[in-house]
C-alpha cells in the first residue's frame, strides 16, 4: 500500500462494501473528476471537507499524474484538503504520508472559510484552478441542502 494511493482507495471501497459504510465520492465519481483533471491540468486544488481522505488520495494522484510531463512537474502543484475535525485531518495527514502524496496534498484542519482566510493570507493561496465541495455544512446555506 505504501506510495499507491489508488491501491489504498480500493482498500477503502472493499471495507466500505464488507464492513462499514463510508462516505465518501466512490470510484465512479472519483474517476470523472480525475478525468476532468487530466483534461483541465490544474495546479491549485481545494477540498472543502475531506472525511477519511478517498478524494484526496485518488484526486491528489490525479493532479499529480496531469502534471508529470511538465518540465516543473509537481514543484507548483497543491492539493489543498480543509477538513473541519482534528481527528478526521490526523487520520488523512497520516494516509497521505502513506500514500507518498505528502508533496502535492496539503491538509488543513479548521472551518473552511477561517482555513482559506488563513491560506489566503499567508499568501499559499492566490488563485484555486479547481474547487471541489464535498460536503461543508457551513456553506450549505449558499448551495443548499
Amino acid at each position: 500500500m505504501r506510495n499507491n494511493p489508488l491501491v489504498i482507495c480500493e482498500a477503502m471501497d472493499e471495507f466500505a462494501a464488507q464492513r462499514d459504510f463510508l462516505i465518501n465520492i466512490g470510484p465512479d465519481k472519483a474517476e470523472k473528476i480525475a478525468a476532468l483533471i487530466a483534461e483541465t491540468k490544474p495546479r491549485v486544488f481545494v477540498e472543502l471537507g475531506a472525511y477519511v481522505g478517498y478524494s484526496a488520495l485518488f484526486l491528489g494522484n490525479a493532479l499529480r499524474n496531469a502534471q508529470k510531463d511538465s518540465h516543473d512537474a509537481t514543484n507548483n502543484v497543491v492539493y489543498w484538503s480543509l477538513e473541519a475535525d482534528p481527528g478526521f485531518a490526523d487520520i488523512i495527514m497520516n494516509i497521505v504520508d502513506l500514500a507518498g502524496l505528502s508533496d502535492v496534498v496539503k491538509v488543513i484542519t479548521g472551518k473552511a472559510a477561517d482555513s482559506l482566510t488563513r491560506l489566503k493570507e499567508e499568501g499559499k493561496l492566490e488563485t484555486v484552478d479547481m474547487l471541489f465541495l464535498d460536503h461543508v455544512e457551513d456553506l450549505e446555506p449558499y448551495y443548499g441542502r
